[in-house]
């Protein structure tokens, strides 16, 4: 048979005849497999502390893999189903105290002791051009400038805490219809459409005590005037009517859209926005109304 190199694992010397007809054993096969001992402890590691050391791009060392492109390159498994603790841990000065600088739980979540970039912060993806469709992922927008997630369908803006948020742009306001009625301001104020985060909703609401001679109806209504630091638009943009029909304390609303650009009914845009609300009815002249609060809700 052929007899192993010890030059391991390069290749196999020549076929050499080992006998000699007496029972003698050569220095050579009673050392080999000592040698074999040190080549191998090169190669992997003595007690596995030095994997790969002194022998360039060879053993896990030098994580050399021959896969071809669409396979797996390298792939570390556990042997047994892990429900609790860490499948990787990866640290230093093992010598003295072992301090883990990143690992994977056995949930498959990432940590890593420096964050994840230079300032120990998580960096998120930025620009407005990458499409959505996958559900769970979070991107940054320059434009609005601000944070946005990601449904399956459309980015959506993150903003407004679970517990939601509600702003006022008008409080007690006593109407009374005039013989020739005519939308009457009763509030200003601005929104920030971004506010709208994931999982919530954005409504326009009105708290109004009515007294009118029915048939008859109360008209709450929204408009856009124009970037919150202006200019004003030069015409404002009608975007949401609260009609109310019935007489005594109530809470009429209608929720509103969170769009990019030029907002239709019951819309709003994503960036801040100067409103106007403004009260109006179709009932009998000298009918009353209490506008007791109105504004946006985040809920």
């Amino acid at each position: 048979m052929a007899f192993p190199s010890t030059v391991y694992p390069n290749a196999l010397d020549g076929v050499e005849v080992r006998a000699d007809g007496i029972n003698i054993v050569y220095d050579d096969d009673f050392m080999y497999h000592d040698r074999q001992i040190l080549q191998l402890e090169t190669y992997i590691g003595i007690s596995g502390a030095l994997i790969g050391a002194g022998v360039a791009g060879r053993g896990p060392g030098g994580l050399v893999s021959p896969v071809a492109s669409g396979g797996t390159a390298l792939k570390l498994a556990a042997r047994n189903t892990f429900a609790a603790g860490t499948l990787l841990s990866v640290g230093d000065a093992d010598d003295t105290a072992y301090t883990e600088k990143f690992r994977v739980d056995w949930g498959g979540v990432a940590w890593a002791y420096g964050g994840f970039d230079a300032s120990q912060l998580l960096v998120i993806p930025h620009g407005v051009t990458v499409a959505a469709g996958t559900a769970g992922r979070l991107r940054w927008n320059d434009d609005t400038p601000g944070l946005e997630y990601d449904d399956g369908v459309a980015w959506n803006p993150v903003g407004a805490s679970a517990g939601g948020a509600a702003l006022d742009l008008v409080t007690m306001f006593s109407y009374t219809e005039a013989p020739s009625p005519v939308p009457e301001t009763i509030g200003d104020g601005f929104f920030d459409g971004a506010m709208v985060g994931g999982g919530m909703d954005a409504y326009f609401r009105s708290t109004v005590d009515p007294d009118l001679t029915l048939p008859g109806d109360l008209y709450v209504m929204l408009y856009d005037m124009g970037p919150k630091a202006g200019p004003l638009d030069p015409i404002p943009r009608l975007v949401s009517t609260l009609t109310i029909s019935a007489n005594g304390l109530q809470v009429a609303e209608v929720p509103l859209t969170v769009v990019s650009a030029l907002p239709t009914t019951d819309e709003v845009l994503d960036v801040p926005r100067l409103y106007e609300i403004t009260v109006s009815s179709a009932a009998t002249a000298g009918d009353s109304a209490l506008i007791m609060s109105t504004g946006f809700d985040v809920r």
